[in-house]
């Protein structure tokens, strides 16, 4: 007994195929979101590191500045401005060492990286890009050049200490210190462009590598909805086939029913093809089903359906029309022609050998028949009169074919004739 507040096998089984249906648009979706935000996450990340190449290039400048001006002037007020300006690029360089070492110290390179003035927002996502994404080759490229340049700020680092020891040197020197460090920011300018360009050309590479991945996947989308949609289509097509198949047969013997019978009976009668019509009502059907059940009596059913298909030709039309009735319209042939197979009908169904456990059953079957073509004759007035004749035969003793329109059935001899 199923559990109360419990599903129903039915439901369970909608469910499994809404979940069959539904998981490949679920996965593509998740997919998406998931490209979506790493998208987001990388151009957000080299966007932070342009912000750090620019804050790292500005510092640097400043620092060459203000040293230049502790040279002309002796002022110490500049050499703190140099100090802090300096500071910014030894932050960074502190941030990449401590990312470098095994293991990582991402905690000493987030205090680097601020120093350096990134955004605190901005640093998870610098420390993430450079221990996953280092071995990248734009990225790799752009690390080299930051590691070169900082040899040449340790050259100014020592200048700035030379100088700050020699308050009292004079123009000479002074100006030696000047061109050591026009020499140094000569050096240093292109290696900040290097870098500069290495992250932007790794930006561009990586924007359009994840622009191709989303329209990939937005392209798989479109293509396993139109394939859902079509596969969706032709099982909508095959059940209503199927529908339409069963609307027309009967379930159990396959062959069309009385409403498809009817229909082709008419379409028959109408363009002249209808040659003959015969109703059929099997003998003693009831003794089989009260004696061995309903079973039985279905197995004989198809029995004589399968008859019925193999005696008459392929453009003829044979249909159960309820119960143990059954109808033939016989087509493109002469009326003699369909005579002679009311009677093979009548035969083979007389000689049917129907064993149902251990017993035998004789059937046979009576059957009415019209010719048709009259005038002012219908689909409903032909059914009608093959309904009379086939309760005629039964009249008349069961087991022949009555013809109608006759008083009374043929006489042996001409049914023999019409049999050959």
């Amino acid at each position: 007994m199923q559990k109360r507040g419990g599903q129903f096998p039915g439901e369970r089984r909608s469910s499994l195929r809404l979940a069959a249906v539904a998981w490949p648009f679920i996965a593509i979706i998740v997919i998406q979101v998931v490209l979506a935000t790493f998208s987001l996450q990388m151009v957000t990340t080299l966007r932070a590191y342009v912000n750090g190449e620019s804050q790292w290039s500005k510092a640097q400048h400043n620092a060459i500045y203000f040293l230049n001006r502790y040279i002309d002037t002796g002022q110490t007020i500049f050499l703190r401005r140099y100090e802090l300006a300096f500071d910014v690029p030894m932050g960074d360089r502190d941030a990449r060492l401590a990312l470098e070492r095994q293991p990582p110290d991402r905690e000493a390179a987030f205090g680097g990286f601020l120093r350096g003035r990134n955004s605190p927002s901005d640093i998870s996502g610098l420390i993430w890009m450079f221990e996953n994404f280092g071995w990248f080759g734009h990225m790799r490229e752009a690390i080299g050049h930051w590691r070169a340049a900082e040899p040449l700020l340790m050259q100014l680092e020592n200048l700035a200490q030379e100088v700050q020891a020699a308050p009292e040197a004079g123009r000479e020197a002074r100006a030696a210190w000047k061109e050591r460090l026009d020499a140094i920011n000569n050096m240093v300018t292109p290696m900040t462009e290097r870098f500069s360009t290495a992250i932007g050309n790794g930006a561009r590479v990586v924007q359009f590598l994840l622009l191709a991945a989303n329209f990939l996947i937005a392209a798989l989308f479109v293509v396993l909805t139109l394939w859902r949609l079509s596969s969706f289509v032709r099982q909508r097509r095959a059940v209503e086939g199927e529908l339409a198949w069963r609307a027309a047969h009967d379930q159990l013997t396959k062959l069309p029913n009385r409403a498809a019978f009817d229909r082709a009976l008419a379409e028959h009668m109408n363009d002249g093809t209808a040659v003959a019509l015969m109703y059929i009502d099997l003998d003693r059907f009831k003794h089989v089903n009260d004696t061995a059940g309903h079973a039985a009596g279905d197995r004989l059913l198809c029995s004589i359906s399968d008859i019925l298909t193999l005696s008459i030709d392929e453009d003829d039309l044979a249909a159960r029309l309820g119960g143990d009735e059954f109808g033939v319209v016989i087509r493109g042939s002469t009326l003699d022609h369909a005579l002679a197979c009311a009677h093979r009908l009548r035969s083979a169904l007389a000689d049917l050998p129907f064993l149902w456990k251990d017993t035998h059953f004789t059937v046979s079957a009576s059957i009415g028949f019209v010719a048709l073509g009259q005038k002012g004759e219908t689909a409903q007035t032909a059914t009608m009169a093959a309904d009379l004749a086939c309760y005629r035969a039964k009249q008349l003793g069961r087991n022949r074919v009555y013809v109608h329109g006759t008083a009374e059935p043929p006489p042996a001899d001409d049914e023999e004739r019409l049999r050959a």
